[in-house]
């Protein structure tokens, strides 16, 4: 089988380079190189045949499809290899008894330069207000979302997926460098049941695709932050890696074709009750030793915190049942 860390093709990324170039000058470096070759063994009956030229052009994307596979392989679920079904259609399937689940992989990045709504780069030395960039990365995640659900109405279209299949969109923010900077509610769930984020043009984007019945056949979120450096952090301080529990997946409360609850038994599930003008967001962790259930009311009328624990939580985030800001 062929190994991923070859040698160095035309139009391979700056990040495979890196890794390439000082494969044998560090042991972390070597090591991470080790961890990800142990990765594509497992990961290669599941993936195209064109992944390793791929995973060279875009190594977090395809990095991020190959964990995300290896997790769900490695927690027993059932994963379907890539001969043992179509050619073309999202990148994982998991066949549970009658039901099938598709899950569609996706890292978007911080925009183009010349994009006005350009999430800020991090860099050593220089000073971001996160609060500043928080709608801009909102603004990745929605079209990150938007985009994944109008292919799945293609391969719906072509028959390559069911109606009564369930489908899950796969969010990876590694490529935001700064979008692991959380303040309150994840970004992801405010990208779900949020309020409208405007673009630099005035331009409203709504963000209530939970809320939304037009957008009932994607069944969950799945997001995550984990990338190739996290593996290398842990190898400095001598950390295990425990596969999922960087996972969040979220249930759609309006879902055609639902998740059931506790299928995935890692990481952290989210639950959204509806009830009127109250949210129950509920937090169920498996890999850490708690259970959190935020309640979010009387939010558009004041601002509350509330100490939960080990976070605070603020609730001054607009939700309306039908999705629309009240007036």
């Amino acid at each position: 089988m062929e190994k991923l860390f070859n040698k160095v093709q035309r139009g391979a990324c700056d990040a495979f380079k890196n890794l390439k170039k000082n494969e044998n000058k560090n042991m972390i470096t070597k090591e991470l190189i080790s961890f990800i070759e142990k990765l594509w063994q497992d990961y290669n009956p599941y993936a195209d045949r064109d992944f390793p030229e791929q995973f060279q052009r875009d190594l977090d994307s395809r990095f991020w499809e190959m964990y995300l596979t290896c997790t769900l392989l490695y927690k027993s679920l059932p994963v379907t290899p890539r001969s043992n079904r179509p050619n073309k259609g999202p990148d994982i399937l998991i066949e549970n008894n009658d039901n099938r689940i598709w899950v569609e992989a996706t890292a978007r990045g911080c925009g183009e330069f010349i994009n006005p709504d350009r999430v800020e780069d991090f860099e050593m030395g220089r000073v971001i207000n996160i609060l500043d960039e928080d709608e801009k990365i909102i603004l990745r995640f929605t079209g990150a979302i938007k985009d994944k659900f109008e292919q799945y109405k293609d391969y719906l279209a072509e028959g390559v997926v069911s109606s009564s299949d369930a489908y899950i969109i796969a969010i990876n923010s590694c490529k935001i460098n700064i979008a692991e900077c959380e303040v309150g509610i994840p970004r992801i769930i405010r990208s779900l049941i949020g309020q409208a984020v405007k673009r630099k043009s005035g331009e409203k984007i709504e963000t209530n695709f939970f809320l939304n019945p037009e957008y009932e056949n994607i069944s969950g979120i799945i997001f995550s932050s984990f990338y190739i450096n996290s593996i290398a952090t842990k190898k400095c301080f001598g950390l295990d890696h425990n596969y999922g529990e960087d996972l969040l997946y979220i249930h759609n409360p309006m879902a055609k074709n639902p998740i059931p609850e506790v299928f995935f038994k890692f990481g952290t599930e989210v639950k959204i009750d509806i009830d009127n003008e109250k949210y129950l967001l509920h937090f169920k962790s498996w890999d850490r030793p708690f259970f959190r259930e935020y309640k979010l009311k009387d939010i558009w009328d004041k601002a509350e915190e509330h100490n939960m624990g080990d976070v605070i939580i603020g609730t001054n985030i607009p939700f309306h049942p039908e999705g629309k800001q009240k007036k």
